[in-house]
């Protein structure tokens, strides 16, 4: 099947999904996206396995080279990205995830922007993910702290942009971290990074961040700890 038409399939199955109120299998929908667009990867990880705790998986906002891409729009690639970040999580635990999403898109896409905000509120729904506008990534903590303690884990893109090399992150990780444990909720946070090697995906995940240390820097230890896993070409403001 052309790609373009497997992701018109899809795109049709998300709508569906959405008249009949169902929700849709992130881990198999993410599997499809990546079969029908040929996306390969390998994986390197510090850890096969992740605690049966709370956890916030925290990823570099990548984004191919210009020539590398097959779509011209940068809402692709973060398909991809999440999509391989999805699947190597779900190998790691069993516990249900849940990817923050913004879901005040009009700013930036222009004359279409209701029809694609109109299309992000509806895939929010049906993978039950968390839609943040003011303070995205880091908005909503309340949301946050429902998801973590009905079993789900939490995946975010710190930088809160796209951008082939490390960004400083926006700030509101550590008040995430303190919010939460008001809360009770202890969490932990899983590093991990994808990137393009010039031929396929690069997935790898870093050594679980325990947040049981109220005087650490949970912000800067996760960045530094991404950074770690790139090239040294992408490390960004941590080289």
């Amino acid at each position: 099947m052309h790609f373009k038409q497997a992701k018109l399939n899809m795109l049709e199955d998300i709508l569906e999904s959405y008249t009949a109120g169902k929700h849709r299998d992130l881990v198999e929908d993410s599997r499809e996206i990546l079969n029908q667009e040929s996306i390969t990867y390998t994986v390197s990880n510090k850890i096969k396995t992740i605690p049966n705790e709370p956890t916030i998986i925290a990823s570099n906002h990548y984004i191919r080279p210009f020539m590398a891409r097959k779509n011209l729009l940068t809402t692709y690639e973060s398909l991809y990205t999440s999509a391989i970040i999805t699947q190597e999580v779900a190998k790691m635990t069993r516990r249900k995830l849940a990817w923050v999403v913004k879901n005040d898109l009009a700013e930036s896409i222009g004359p279409f922007s209701i029809h694609i905000r109109d299309f992000q509120k509806k895939v929010i729904r049906i993978y039950d993910f968390i839609g943040v506008g003011k303070n995205y990534p880091f908005g909503q903590r309340a949301s946050w702290a429902s998801y973590l303690n009905r079993g789900y884990n939490i995946a975010c893109y710190p930088e809160a942009k796209v951008s082939a090399k490390l960004l400083a992150p926006k700030p509101g990780l550590n008040s995430v971290i303190n919010y939460l444990k008001n809360k009770k909720i202890n969490v932990n946070i899983l590093p991990v990074a994808v990137y393009w090697d010039g031929n396929k995906f690069v997935f790898s995940a870093a050594d679980i961040v325990k947040t049981e240390d109220h005087a650490k820097n949970f912000e800067q230890i996760t960045m530094h700890s991404i950074a770690a896993m790139l090239p040294q070409k992408l490390r960004g403001e941590y080289r």
